[in-house]
């Protein structure tokens, strides 16, 4: 998926996404549940992905 693309799905600027993607922008938890949402995910799916891995 391009940055258009994610962009375009979750209601943001291709600048935006850019500027998350290359660490220069932490994304708001409305942003972050609408980036999870775009790519066909869940919220709690991601959570619970990054719990996991967190306790390994």
């Amino acid at each position: 998926m391009t940055q258009e693309d994610l962009a375009v799905k979750a209601l943001l600027t291709r600048e935006y996404v850019s500027l998350l993607e290359r660490d220069k922008r932490s994304p708001t938890i409305e942003v972050f549940i609408r980036l999870v949402r775009a790519v066909g995910l869940s919220p709690g799916e991601v959570i619970l992905e990054v719990e996991k891995s967190l306790s390994r």
